[in-house]
Parts: C-alpha cells; sequence; structure tokens
C-alpha cells in the first residue's frame, strides 16, 4: 500500500472518529436539553395555576429584559471561543483566555451597575421595575452570560455531561425556589417571588463561575493585554447581534405588555413555551454544529458540511411538523381556560423558530471567518425592521400580529445571513433550494394545523407518519441506533 493510500485511508479514519464523537454529543446535549425543559414543562401548568395572567406576562417581560441585558454585561464573549481555541491551541493558553474573559465581564458589570443606579430615577418609569428588582435584573443577567460562556467552554470539548449537571442543578433549583417563594413569603405579590426564585440559583452559579477561572488557574488574575484585545475586538460587534436577536425573541412581549396589557403578554408568552420545543432541539443541535463545522471548514470539506446541513435541515422540518399537529393538544394539558387563545400564536411562532434555526448554518461561516461587523449589521437591520412591524401590527391588528410579524422577520434574517455568508465565502456551501422547499412544506403542514385543530384522528396519524419518517431519517444520515446500541453496552 502506497503512501498516499494510507494517508487517505487514516483521514477517513479521523473523519469516521470525529462524526462519531459529534452524534455521541449531540444526542448527549439533546437529551440533556429535553431533560431540562421537560422540568419546566411539568412545572409550566404549576405556574399558570399559581400566577394571574399579569404576573406571568410581568415575569416574562423581566426575563426579556435579563436576556438583552445579559448579552450587554457578558460583552458576547462566549462567542469568540471557538475562534479562540483555534487562535490559542494549548490548553495553559485558552485557560488563561477563558480568565481573560471573566475578567472583561465582572469590570464591564461593575461599571454598567455603578451608572445603571445613577440614572435609575430615569429608568424606574419606563422599566416599571423597584430598585431592588432592578439591581438582581442586573446581576442575574451577568450571571446568565456567565452561564452561557460556561456552557460554551464545555460544548467545545463535547463535555454535555458537564452541561447537563450544571444546567441540571439551575433548573432544579430554580423551580424549587421559586415554587416555595411563591405559596409562602410571596404569596401576595408572586411575580416577585418567582423572580427572586429565577435569580438566586443562576447568582449562585456565576459566582462559582467566576471562581473555577479566576482563582482556579494560575493566569486566572492575570491581565493579559493581547487577549483582551482579542475577544473585545471579536465580540463587541457582537452586543449588537445578541441584542439586536433578543428584541426578535423578546421585545415583542415587552410592546404587547406596553401597548396592550400585561394579560395579553401573558398569553402570547405562554404560546411561546411551545415555540421552546423547537428552540430547545436547535440549540442542541447548534452546541455540537458548531465545533464541528470548524473542524470541517479547517478541512476544507463543504461538500460534507452541505450534506450535513441539509440533512438538519430535513430533520428540524419533520419534526418542527410533528410540534404543530399537536400544538392543540399541548395548550390543553399545559395552560388554563385563560391561555386557551394561545394556540392561534403557535403556528406563526413556530414555523418562525424553523428560520431561526436555518440561520445558523450561514452564520456559523460569519463567525469562522470572524466578519462580526457583518453578523451584526444583518442582525441590526432585521431587529428594527421587527419594531417596525411589530408597533404598527399590534397598535392595528392586536397581539396576534406579533406571531405574523416574527415569522415574516426570521424568514427575512434568514435570508439576509445566507447572502452575507455567500459573499465571505465566496460561493454557496448549502443548498438554497432544498432549504425554500423545507420552509415551503413547513408553512403547509401550519396552515393545516389550524384548519384540522378540531381533527384529533387525523392531526395524530401524520405525527406518526412524521416519527417513523423521522426514525428512518435518523439512523440513515447519522446511525443513531448504532451509536445507542454501543452506549448501553
Amino acid at each position: 500500500m502506497n503512501n498516499h493510500n494510507k494517508i487517505v485511508i487514516k483521514e477517513n479514519m479521523n473523519s469516521k472518529s470525529s462524526d462519531k464523537k459529534y452524534i455521541k454529543a449531540g444526542i448527549g446535549y439533546t437529551f440533556a436539553n429535553y431533560f431540562i425543559k421537560g422540568l419546566s414543562f411539568i412545572t409550566l401548568p404549576i405556574y399558570v395555576r399559581l400566577m394571574s395572567t399579569a404576573d406571568y406576562g410581568n415575569f416574562n417581560t423581566y426575563v426579556a429584559y435579563e436576556s438583552m441585558l445579559s448579552v450587554v454585561l457578558g460583552l458576547a464573549l462566549h462567542a469568540s471561543l471557538k475562534n479562540a481555541k483555534i487562535r490559542y491551541s494549548s490548553k495553559i493558553e485558552f485557560s488563561s483566555y477563558m480568565a481573560a474573559c471573566v475578567q472583561m465581564g465582572v469590570i464591564s458589570t461593575a461599571a454598567i451597575m455603578v451608572l445603571a443606579n445613577i440614572i435609575y430615577p430615569m429608568l424606574a418609569g419606563i422599566l416599571d421595575l423597584t430598585r431592588l428588582v432592578f439591581n438582581l435584573l442586573l446581576i442575574q443577567s451577568y450571571a446568565a452570560a456567565l452561564l452561557t460562556l460556561y456552557n460554551s467552554y464545555v460544548s467545545l470539548e463535547y463535555k454535555y455531561k458537564s452541561y447537563f449537571a450544571v444546567s441540571l442543578v439551575n433548573a432544579v433549583s430554580t423551580t424549587a425556589i421559586s415554587i416555595f417563594l411563591i405559596t409562602t413569603w410571596f404569596s401576595d405579590d408572586r411575580y416577585i417571588g418567582r423572580v427572586i426564585g429565577n435569580a438566586v440559583p443562576a447568582i449562585i452559579i456565576g459566582m462559582c463561575i467566576v471562581a473555577c477561572f479566576l482563582c482556579g488557574t494560575k493566569s486566572g488574575l492575570k491581565f493579559d493585554a493581547e487577549k483582551w484585545r482579542f475577544g473585545l475586538t471579536f465580540s463587541v460587534p457582537l452586543i449588537f447581534h445578541g441584542v439586536s436577536q433578543v428584541i426578535l425573541n423578546q421585545f415583542d412581549r415587552i410592546m404587547i405588555k406596553s401597548m396592550t396589557g400585561a394579560e395579553n403578554a401573558g398569553v402570547y408568552s405562554f404560546a411561546y413555551n411551545i415555540y421552546n420545543l423547537v428552540f430547545v432541539t436547535s440549540t442542541s443541535l447548534q452546541n455540537v454544529w458548531g465545533p464541528w463545522f470548524y473542524e470541517k471548514m479547517v478541512e476544507k470539506k463543504y461538500d460534507l458540511i452541505r450534506k450535513r446541513g441539509n440533512s438538519f435541515a430535513f430533520g428540524m422540518m419533520l419534526f418542527i411538523a410533528a410540534v404543530l399537529l399537536v400544538s392543540p393538544e399541548l395548550v390543553g394539558i399545559l395552560g388554563t381556560k385563560d391561555y386557551a387563545s394561545s394556540v392561534f400564536y403557535i403556528a406563526p411562532l413556530v414555523v418562525s423558530g424553523y428560520f431561526a434555526f436555518l440561520y445558523n448554518l450561514p452564520a456559523q461561516i460569519e463567525y469562522y471567518y470572524e466578519k462580526t461587523n457583518y453578523i451584526a449589521g444583518g442582525t441590526c437591520a432585521a431587529a428594527i425592521l421587527n419594531i417596525i412591524l411589530n408597533y404598527f401590527g399590534i397598535k392595528y391588528f392586536g397581539s396576534i400580529a406579533a406571531a405574523y410579524t416574527t415569522l415574516i422577520i426570521y424568514l427575512i434574517y434568514f435570508l439576509i445571513h445566507y447572502c452575507l455568508a455567500v459573499k465571505i465565502h465566496g460561493q454557496q456551501i448549502f443548498d438554497l433550494m432544498k432549504l425554500i422547499v423545507y420552509s415551503g412544506a413547513l408553512v403547509v403542514v401550519a396552515v393545516l394545523s389550524l384548519f384540522l385543530k378540531g381533527q384529533i384522528v387525523v392531526r395524530w396519524c401524520a405525527v406518526l407518519i412524521l416519527c417513523v419518517l423521522g426514525i428512518l431519517w435518523a439512523d440513515k444520515e447519522f446511525k443513531v441506533f448504532s451509536v445507542l446500541k454501543k452506549r448501553a453496552k
């Protein structure tokens, strides 16, 4: 056997090994996320019965603020880790970069908290938050940024067990403390009890992460100007991107509360819990897609990237179609009669989740080439358009319009970043025509799900067919059953 053949065989073995690791991690992340999100779904009926729709809307508005602030306070540094892993390839250097990220976040948070408290009197009327809740919001927001940073760190090593452990502790403790506070000390102010119960575990976990990276490494307290410069140069444009993403995801709730009342915001937020099924699945895939994508881009395996990207898109289409078809039952099980109207929000919201998933395919190209200014520009444009459409839509058609403007915006969002990715890379990596076909099929299913809302037998027969197709697809593309069998042995 000549040397060339030996090299080819070795490369194929390495590729198969990488794919196995990637599939194993993908199954692990998906299981972990569904287990944790399962806790949220189990407790959702409890919360909607313990809290009024107004309290539920107020809490979800608080969560929207927290999502935006976590990007600002954390400086979006989590987004730089994949590139930093290539730049600082040794374990010591990468640990040093993690410490630098924590240093930057702690200093930025301290500075913003001082400034925010000075101008609090001007913000109080706008945000409708007491000073105590306002400061709790700031601290929790940075704790959330730290958790995102940590999860990004462990995902680079495919350490889904560490990811699962930390996320599980956060989810269980949040649930236990929140329910305790709502039913005891804050029974007359349940919104505040839910806020405190949500914040305390995140803050404690955040403190542990700070201690781990600052005190647990030799370089934790050292200042490294070069790493600060790289982190800030890469990530600062992504602050605008991150905030814009939150506007796309959450700002509609703030606008609905402001324009139509907390009750409507509560119903809309309830519908978003069904959307979260899509979000959890998408996040699980992203945790492994990003690192795997970087590996294959370095190796210039564009055909393999295209194949896997198309496979992901098809699989997600099947999954989201099933969610759409069972949504009336999910609303009936999880909610009360006060939330019955949320079923009409679900179809456009869930389909928008598909375009949000598709965005991550071309976006990785922008990240890989470190074109963060392109990412920020495209997302900011979509966010501004989202605010404009939401304002006029909610004003003239009510809160239901926000669901449809979300769908329109995410379609535009995906197309903007797809065009930017083609411009940056110089050619198409993903098959746009297939993605359009999958999207069109999903829109048809969404329309049918509304017309067949009362036809439970027809819908569930369709779900059964989709499940069979999904199982066959998963085994054909990723040999999922083979991996599970090996894990079981």
